[in-house]
């Protein structure tokens, strides 16, 4: 069992990002909801549905012989851990194995400080004498502001970046980068639409702590780093006349066509 922070309506997940919720609706960004209460599923679900999610409900405890859950086929999976048996919580370890860097969020009831699933993210819930979800909207609302935080970001072009490992890659070679470039790639990748302006990008490298205020200087070298690890990639680390800097896709060059003799 894993210890967590008791959750209150102050700690709350901030606001669902449009962009993050875009990403999830897309075709192939399926949401799988599992659990053993098929009326919280139910709730869940629904709720996941009007913001036009592609939702996925399987109940638990599965038979056995399909602790395949298919996780690694959905963007990303819910699990309502609010009374879930320890058979329940190992079919879904074993399923994840296949897929240990998706997000996973947990359901928890309100109050609650602990849950059995490690490393899943977690949200609270408050529910009724007869287990009934309180307030599913908003518990949806959770989930997707949630999800906007701990997501893989995708592009520009071949970029991957994984938020939970820490990890990019490009075309699924990974970079090799300081805590400080990671940083700022993400913040980048974040924020792809408009770019992030320098004193952005140096509350991005000091992770919103004063005292760990990165100087013009160092986030300038971690920013030609940056560029230095995209130089044979599709992605590019420009900057805009504004002052912005942001990600975009490299345009391609073309080559001079060579006309023959005599033409």
């Amino acid at each position: 069992m894993q210890r967590v922070p008791t959750v209150t309506e102050a700690s709350r997940p901030s606001t669902p990002s449009p962009e993050a919720v875009v990403e999830l609706t897309r075709p192939d960004g399926r949401v799988l909801v599992v659990g053993e209460n098929v009326n919280r599923l139910r709730d869940l679900a629904e709720g996941l549905l009007r913001v036009g999610c592609r939702v996925e409900i399987t109940a638990l405890p599965c038979a056995p012989g399909s602790e395949s859950l298919g996780i690694a086929d959905h963007r990303l999976t819910i699990v309502d851990t609010i009374q879930l048996a320890r058979a329940s919580a190992d079919t879904v370890y074993a399923a994840r194995a296949e897929a240990a860097t998706q997000p996973m969020i947990a359901i928890v009831p309100q109050g609650s400080a602990r849950h059995r699933l490690i490393g899943a993210h977690y949200v609270a819930a408050r529910v009724d004498d007869a287990g009934e979800l309180l307030d599913a909207p908003q518990v949806v609302r959770d989930i997707l502001a949630t999800w906007s935080a701990v997501r893989p970001l995708i592009g520009p072009g071949d970029l991957r970046i994984d938020r939970i490992g820490r990890r990019a890659s490009v075309r699924g070679r990974q970079l090799a980068l300081r805590p400080v470039d990671f940083q700022l790639l993400r913040a980048l990748a974040e924020h792809s639409r408009h770019g992030c302006t320098l004193d952005e990008l140096r509350e991005a490298a000091s992770n919103g702590r004063p005292d760990h205020r990165r100087a013009d200087a160092e986030v300038r070298h971690a920013l030609e780093r940056l560029r230095s690890r995209f130089r044979r990639t599709d992605v590019a680390l420009v900057s805009a006349p504004d002052g912005r800097y942001r990600l975009t896709i490299r345009a391609e060059k073309t080559t001079p066509r060579r006309d023959r003799p005599g033409t």
